[in-house]
């Protein structure tokens, strides 16, 4: 009876095992292909060409040992299944087996899969409904041009200049080739102008917008310019126009640079952007300086750089912020702003006492390599001189670089690191040491008044006037 239950147990083991393998939607979780699946695995040797073959691609970053990811399993086969016949590609990326491709697109699976968006060649990360009907959605806009088209209407301009809302950075792209309302993007790839500005558009969809109108009077190339939404419409410097290469890395990161002020004070608001992608050289100020002179400075060289970006230069903000100002605190640390002697591995932070300047290169939220300019800076007139300095050495790659990753000084950490635990060890030995001796000491006491208690008199003496004319030995 018993080998016969234990048969039965597991007949049902192997038919539960069959049907959850038989029944899997795709490998997205488990590792199992199915002959069928729309859903195409790539590793690192695949991802590049089939990124450079599709205008739109979903990747799905999973791990096997990801609960949720089993469960979106089934949704996300749906997705792929949809989406075949129009051109997306669905994929998939296992990050236990791909840990270099996890770390290229930020996809670190913990509890849930990652999603991450290719539109022509830029990455998004995405955030929204995991739905199929909303995903699907999704990628079908990706196939589309970013860029609004205008047709020939002047007076369109003027509405997409206006239109809500009214902190939006907005670019018109002129170009004499007719794009018709519903085109491909295939149809903007005859334009470089025109492909450029729509791969700068996907990739800043919510930061700057992007419109094209026919105009047969301009050059072939077309031309494109920005109304920036900080200043007056139609006042000077309200509009400005590119006049960098027609690539849409130019473009892309012209339109970011511009699409804020390229000058200001640091605060908790504005971090967000100068320190959320790009480059961005920080001036702390020392404690109790007034800020005027320094930002009127820090303005005048803005605004000639702004200029020489606009023409493809290297473009770099200028930001700003006093070392006291407590909303910096930790931002200041991360960079560092201190003197040599007041920084140990040990020992209190305390900022430096003089004004201070680092460029930082910020390849994604919060993640920089920072250039540390070691001269204290004086008076406004020599930060002028030192900033335009080191940008120059910047734009030509000639500062050298703190090899900084999110703020940690790496620089010499084996000796940090060593450092630290052999004082750490040598405070924590001296600590137990002196516990000891004190131990040993009111061990030794108590046992000593015992024995004195308990032992007889020698010599006719009292046992008090033992002690008390006794050495140190006979207390041993």
């Amino acid at each position: 009876l018993r080998s016969s239950s234990y048969a039965a147990i597991a007949a049902c083991l192997a038919t539960v095992l069959f049907l959850s393998r038989s029944t899997s939607a795709c490998d997205l979780c488990d590792g199992i292909e199915r002959a069928d699946s729309r859903v195409v695995r790539l590793t690192s040797t695949t991802v590049d060409s089939a990124l450079e073959a599709h205008a739109a691609v979903l990747l799905g970053f999973y791990a096997p040992w990801c609960e949720v990811c089993k469960w979106f399993a089934a949704t996300y086969e749906k997705i792929a299944t949809e989406l075949h016949s129009e051109g997306v590609l669905v994929a998939k990326i296992n990050v236990a087996e791909d840990s270099d491709l996890a770390s290229r697109f930020a996809a670190q699976v913990t509890n849930s899969p990652i999603l991450r968006v290719v539109r022509r060649g830029q990455v998004m990360a995405y955030t929204g409904p995991r739905g199929a009907t909303d995903l699907c959605a999704h990628m079908r806009q990706q196939l589309r041009p970013a860029l609004l088209h205008l047709g020939n209407d002047e007076s369109a301009v003027d509405q997409f200049n206006a239109a809500p809302p009214a902190a939006l950075a907005r670019v018109v792209v002129r170009a004499p080739l007719a794009v018709e309302r519903g085109a491909s993007v295939a149809d903007l790839s005859q334009h470089l102008m025109l492909d450029a500005a729509d791969r700068a558009a996907g990739a800043l969809t919510g930061q700057v917008a992007f419109a094209a109108i026919t105009d047969a009077s301009v050059p072939d190339s077309g031309v494109a310019s920005m109304r920036i939404p900080w200043a007056e419409p139609g006042a000077p410097g309200s509009s400005i126009s590119y006049e960098g290469p027609p690539s849409h890395a130019a473009m892309l990161q012209w339109a970011r640079y511009r699409s804020v002020p390229p000058a200001g004070a640091l605060t908790r608001e504005s971090a967000q952007v100068y320190l959320r992608g790009g480059h961005t050289l920080v001036v702390a100020l020392a404690p109790g300086e007034s800020i005027e002179p320094w930002a009127a400075v820090l303005g005048h060289v803005a605004e000639a750089r702004s200029r020489a970006a606009d023409k493809g230069a290297l473009p770099v903000w200028l930001v700003w912020a006093r070392k006291d100002d407590p909303a910096h605190a930790l931002l200041f640390r991360r960079l560092n702003f201190a003197l040599p002697s007041t920084y140990g591995v040990l020992g209190p932070w305390v900022p430096g006492a003089g004004t201070q300047v680092a460029v930082l290169n910020v390849t994604g939220s919060g993640v920089f390599v920072q250039h540390t300019v070691h001269v204290t800076i004086s008076t406004p007139a020599k930060l002028e001189t030192t900033v335009t300095h080191a940008l120059d050495l910047y734009a030509q790659q000639a500062l050298p670089a703190d090899v900084r990753v999110l703020g940690v000084d790496m620089r010499g950490w084996p000796f940090q690191l060593a450092a630290g635990v052999i004082a750490g060890g040598l405070a924590v030995h001296a600590a137990n040491a002196q516990r000891q001796r004190r131990r040993q000491h009111a061990a030794t006491h108590d046992t000593t008044q015992h024995e004195t208690r308990r032992e007889p008199s020698r010599g006719g003496q009292p046992e008090g006037n033992r002690l008390r004319n006794g050495k140190a030995g006979d207390l041993q």
